[in-house]
């Protein structure tokens, strides 16, 4: 079983019934066939290729 641990600022504190949005950070896309031509073609855009360019 995984547990994840939030980490909230103690100035979201203050509003308590207001809703958050959680964004998880380090998570990217395979280095597939894109993230390849991306890196070879320099002039192609690196959206084209993922996050796993970025």
């Amino acid at each position: 079983m995984v547990h994840h641990v939030i980490k909230i600022p103690g100035s979201t504190e203050e509003y308590p019934d207001k809703k958050r949005i959680v964004v998880q950070e380090g998570i990217t896309d395979p280095e597939r066939f894109s993230f390849h031509l991306v890196k070879t073609f320099k002039f192609l855009p690196k959206w084209f290729a993922g996050t796993s360019a970025s």
